[in-house]
């Protein structure tokens, strides 16, 4: 029956391999392929950081981060560890956002358990109010602009008498 439930697990079928497994007396793995099926559904939901959590507590993580074309503060100042809950990498013009799952693998080999993991750092690109001061002229309204975009010059102001030479 453990046999059973391991194939079941290496097919994705977690809930029937559970069932078997939670029913198993005298395997002291059995209860460590539960936690490695709990892990495999937290993976599929999306929250990597309670999947991460479970396999610690029976193996080893080896987690590999995406910058997508940032910089971790290690980068920067050389005395930064890059984690998944408290650190956050920098990209001149954006913010970060949060961290999404690549890719991940579970090794279930017992005593051996293991999990290599992808994370890609998500991004929004910031976004900057630009106000202009007429000088006592019409008024220009203001531009909201995406950082590293060609700005569009406005409308020239109008003062009576006077001719606008820029800004």
């Amino acid at each position: 029956k453990y046999n059973q439930a391991i194939d079941l697990m290496n097919e994705g079928n977690y809930e029937e391999a559970q069932l078997i497994l939670n029913n198993l007396d005298g395997y002291s793995d059995a209860q460590s392929q539960i936690i490695i099926i709990e892990a495999h559904k937290e993976f599929k939901s999306g929250n990597y950081e309670k999947a991460i959590n479970l396999i610690e507590e029976i193996g080893t993580v080896e987690i590999t981060y995406n910058l997508d074309g940032g910089q971790s503060l290690e980068q920067l100042s050389m005395s930064f560890n890059l984690s998944v809950t408290n650190k956050i990498p920098f990209k001149t013009g954006y913010t970060f956002i949060g961290w999404e799952l690549e890719s991940y693998s579970i090794n279930n080999e017992k005593d051996n358990y293991s999990a290599d993991v992808s994370l890609k750092a998500k991004w929004t690109i910031n976004q900057y109010t630009i106000t202009f001061d007429s000088n006592g002229g019409s008024e220009v309204s203001s531009i909201t602009q995406d950082y590293a975009t060609l700005v569009t010059e406005p409308t020239s102001p109008l003062l009576e008498g006077y001719t606008f030479t820029g800004w």
